[in-house]
């Protein structure tokens, strides 16, 4: 794989001192809010301008730059370079030469590193601040913006409704729009050529709701980092006893708790919020049809992080009664999960078939994700072992609602598919062959994003498994994550440990058995078994095709 460069401008060091006075009781309609920010930059081979300008008004809309009186008392705007410019001629601003390693540069060259706003007067006409950055990027390369400090300083006033923080995105100031929740990063577009580069707006708006409370004061630390857009996937080696894995991190989807702290704070919260992103799981057995969906709502929290809230957790009947921060889990509680990047396995890097015939990774999400996603919902529905049956639960699970709510477009762009096989999905065991051979086709020509590991993959050596389906093959064994212990998922207690060290779950393949009423799946132990399609607990470990050259 080749490996990537990364190019990091940081705008680092961003402290602006916060302090709003409420004069009087009702009767208040002013505070006052000091503000002294020093910015300091540094860049290493990313051509970026930097224009910020400070604004205020009744809404964001109408926010502006302000003068007289009513202007701050140093300066409410703000250019760097990280390049000397050319200075002259019909672009001023493209660059001239190679862009600073130490420092950024105001217009005559000279280095600056201090944006000294001073005091912004917040008063009923105007009642919101909007930091704007416009920036131009005249690298060959898409650049992320990233900003931390202003959240966290500010997070008690807002989850008291004192203040609320909210973020714009756009190309200019006039097309940037809402973001729905506190993002904190932006893309700015690669350059058009060496004299048009590519632009981004962005805008971090603090209203104050109340001026009827005191709040105190504090200090803020704001830093803005500027770096090349990196693919939406990193890769990681990691040795683990002694063995290399490679691991790819990609997508996202709820996983680990957040724990009881951050769970209350998170509960007392999330009312009417703006919902960030949306995750369906499967509550329960449903007799004949498929399992009963459940959408949980998920919400970007003023930390930047997405959290996901399973309202009333469902809980298996037996095996582990924790999460793996040790915490209790009680049925029908409600619990916050961090939405994270899927850690993937990579099995192999060659993996071909008739549609792919440029090799492609084959990923094993490294934890059991979800579960209550039975193979079928009844042994009774037509072809109930059948991964292509119209009643199979599972594969429209993996194939279209995990892959819609895990993956963004681009990162869709980067899966191949790939069309499970009657060889694939028809395994025999002790010599016994499938009583659907002789009358049924269990395959389709249906193309499968995403899909559970057939019987034959989990014992293949080339993918780093044992070869006998009956061994207790500790690298097929895997953890549920906490969001999927919510969700119905077992965990055992006892010593088979995955080989992370924690307790391992069952999760099924896409493979018929050789019964009728029973599928393949790898049992806890770590051994490829088989069971009656219907049962809840076992978990879903996607699997996918992954392709770097798209």
């Amino acid at each position: 794989m080749s490996k990537r460069v990364r190019i990091t401008a940081i705008v680092a060091t961003l402290c602006v001192c916060l302090s709003l006075f409420v004069v009087g009781v009702l009767s208040a309609t002013t505070a006052t809010l000091n503000v002294t920010s020093t910015l300091r930059f540094e860049a290493d081979g990313v051509y970026v301008m930097v224009d910020a300008s400070l604004k205020q008004g009744t809404d964001v809309s109408s926010a502006q730059v302000l003068s007289g009186t009513e202007a701050p008392t140093g300066q409410n705007t703000f250019k760097a370079y990280s390049y000397p410019r050319m200075a002259t001629g019909a672009t001023p601003d493209a660059p001239n030469g190679e862009p600073s390693t130490t420092y950024f540069v105001n217009q005559s060259g000279t280095q600056v590193d201090t944006w000294a706003i001073g005091d912004i007067n917040y008063t009923s006409t105007n009642k919101v601040v909007v930091y704007e950055f416009t920036v131009s990027n005249y690298s060959p390369f898409e650049v992320q913006g990233t900003v931390s400090g202003i959240s966290e300083a500010l997070a008690t006033y807002v989850e008291q409704g004192q203040l609320t923080i909210a973020t714009y995105t756009g190309t200019t100031s006039n097309s940037a729009t809402a973001t729905g929740s506190p993002t904190y990063n932006f893309t700015i577009p690669a350059r058009t050529n060496e004299t048009t580069p590519g632009q981004a707006c962005y805008k971090i708006a603090v209203t104050l709701n109340n001026f009827m409370s005191d709040l105190a004061t504090s200090t803020i630390e704001m830093n803005v980092s500027f770096k090349q857009k990196e693919p939406p996937y990193r890769i990681e080696q990691e040795v683990i006893n002694g063995q290399t894995y490679t691991f790819v991190y990609f997508g996202k989807y709820p996983q680990t708790y957040v724990g009881d702290t951050m769970n209350a704070t998170l509960e007392a919260w999330y009312t009417n919020q703006p919902v960030a992103e949306t995750y369906t799981a499967y509550k329960g057995y449903s007799g004949s049809t498929l399992n009963e969906p459940v959408v949980y709502n998920a919400y970007e929290y003023i930390d930047g992080n997405t959290y996901c809230r399973v309202p009333q957790a469902d809980l298996y009947k037996s095996g582990a009664k924790t999460f793996n921060d040790g915490t209790t889990i009680e049925n029908g509680e409600t619990y916050w999960f961090k939405v994270e990047p899927i850690q993937w396995r990579v099995l192999t890097e060659n993996y071909t078939d008739t549609e792919n015939t440029t090799p492609v990774s084959y990923l094993l999400s490294e934890y059991v994700l979800s579960a209550n996603t039975t193979f079928n919902p009844s042994t009774s529905n037509t072809n109930h072992t059948h991964y292509s049956a119209e009643t199979n639960a599972l594969r429209p699970f993996l194939n279209e609602v995990f892959y819609s709510d895990a993956f963004t477009a681009e990162e869709q762009a980067l899966i191949a598919q790939r069309t499970l096989t009657d060889a694939d999905l028809d395994a025999t065991k002790y010599g016994q062959t499938n009583p659907n051979d002789s009358s049924l086709t269990i395959a389709s020509t249906e193309k499968l994003n995403v899909f559970a590991p057939s019987y034959y993959d989990m014992i293949n050596t080339d993918y780093g498994f044992n070869s006998s389906y009956s061994n207790q093959d500790q690298q097929r064994r895997a953890s549920a994550t906490d969001f999927a212990m919510a969700n119905c998922a077992y965990k055992t207690t006892s010593n088979y440990p995955d080989i992370h060290g924690l307790g391992s779950s069952y999760y099924w393949t896409s493979s018929a058995a050789s019964a009728t009423k029973i599928a393949y799946d790898v049992y806890y132990y770590g051994d490829v078994d088989y069971y009656y399609v219907s049962f809840e607990p076992y978990g879903a470990r996607p699997a996918l095709l992954f392709n770097l050259q798209s």
